[in-house]
Parts: C-alpha cells; structure tokens; sequence
C-alpha cells in the first residue's frame, strides 16, 4: 500500500507514478518482473489483488518499489486465488487486453503463468 492512511471518511495515500506509465520504457519488462515479486509479497501477507489490472491499480512509489494504490480490490481467500491461477484471470483483466503491446502483453502472460501457480501460492502464502 502507498501509505494507505484512512481517517473518518477521508482516504488518503502517497503520491505515486502509475505502474502503466513506467511499461512504455524501456525497462517495461523489469517492472512485470517486479510486479510478479510483489504478487509473491502480497501472497506472504494472505491477501491477493483480484483483478490483475496491474497498469492501473499499481503505483511506482518514491523508493521505486511497487504498491497497490486500488485496496478495494483485495482478496484473502486462498481458494479464490487458487481459482484465479486455475483460470489464469489476469488474462480476462483489461490491463492484459487492453493496455498493453503486444511484445509485453506475450512477456506479461508466460511470465504470470510460469510464476503463478498453484505450488508457489503454496509456498508463499502467508510465509
């Protein structure tokens, strides 16, 4: 989280470049990379982002460490995320069909389907 502060009905979190933005360089496969780490961090912590809408849920903070901006799209089940990996959802997100090229969009899709999986989930959930 970017510093997810909630007080009353005031929600407040730090500024932060959006994930998409920093896929149009030239480091565009790094950050899928990183993206795939901070799924294995969120996993360690028993929650998951539900959509895989990543280019716009997902923020670059001041540290250059990605964190979720979008904290309405949590899931804590870990049989819904067995569900999602089973069913690949990332690719049924917009940011898969819609926000990205096509070279990183076949990057994005190996990567996520070689990475989440049913026995990483195992080994990082809640770890």
């Amino acid at each position: 989280m970017a510093n997810l502060r909630i007080e009353g009905k005031r929600i407040e979190q730090d500024r932060v470049e959006i994930l998409g933005n920093c896929l149009k360089g030239k480091d565009a496969k790094r950050w899928v990379d990183e993206y795939i780490e901070f799924i294995f961090e969120c996993w360690k912590n028993g929650f998951s982002e539900k959509t895989y809408n990543f280019t716009i849920n997902h923020g670059v903070a001041l540290n250059r460490k990605i964190v979720l901006v979008d904290f309405g799209e949590l899931n804590f089940t870990k049989s819904k995320i067995k569900g999602e990996i089973k069913s690949q959802r990332w690719k049924k997100s917009w940011s898969f069909k819609e926000d990205l090229d096509n070279d990183l969009r076949k990057y994005y899709g190996k990567k996520m389907r070689d990475n989440l999986t049913l026995s990483n989930l195992e080994k990082y959930w809640k770890s």
